[in-house]
């Protein structure tokens, strides 16, 4: 009988350990925003104000969201099965791949952000650029700063890679943008000021 994988007998691979901790915890943190749930929830030329002004000019109170407002709009999974298609943003996540050659063990995390075009248009910008910024604003260059999660990730940093914005379909006024970010799994050194 061949030995030779007798020393890693119930032991176990730590490459995909990780992968579900950086989804909670960019789930957790794209929540706490209360403008992206604002971009997201509020279909008004002005989602970012208390009072909002819809497309036809009728006025709206629009308070603060909770994380049960946009539960269904901002999720964990790659897509949403209960989603119908309607005139709604939604934020969608997903680890769509892995590479784990010569110690250069990544994670790539998708951001896609779907939008109907008839809301593209607010007075802060173009909605699915500006849910992108906010984005990018809290991780693209940053280093995972939640108590919680360092414990177990280490001193993880998220890199925006690249950005794609498209029609969601050939027959939908959907627009779809997905952020790419890379994770590299081996915790960074921080650098600390003098």
């Amino acid at each position: 009988m061949n030995d030779i994988n007798n020393k890693y007998l119930n032991t176990v691979s730590s490459k995909l350990k990780k992968v579900s901790m950086i989804l909670q915890y960019t789930h957790e943190k794209i929540i706490e925003n209360q403008e992206i749930k604002r971009l997201v929830y509020y279909n008004t030329k002005n989602p970012l104000s208390k009072k909002g002004l819809k497309y036809d000019n009728t006025k709206i109170d629009q308070p603060d969201l909770t994380e049960e407002d946009v539960k269904d709009l901002i999720t964990l999974l790659p897509f949403n099965p209960d989603m119908k298609i309607n005139l709604c943003s939604f934020i969608f996540l997903n680890t769509p791949s892995a590479t784990f050659s010569n110690g250069d063990n990544v994670i790539y995390l998708d951001i896609n952000i779907v939008s109907p075009a008839e809301y593209f248009e607010i007075t802060t910008g173009l909605r699915l650029y500006e849910i992108s910024h906010k984005i990018a604003n809290i991780f693209d260059g940053l280093y995972i700063d939640d108590e919680d999660y360092i414990e177990e990730l280490g001193n993880l940093k998220f890199i925006l890679d690249d950005i794609a914005v498209n029609r969601l379909s050939n027959n939908s006024s959907m627009l779809w943008s997905s952020m790419r970010f890379s994770i590299q799994l081996i915790p960074q050194t921080r650098i600390r000021g003098w």
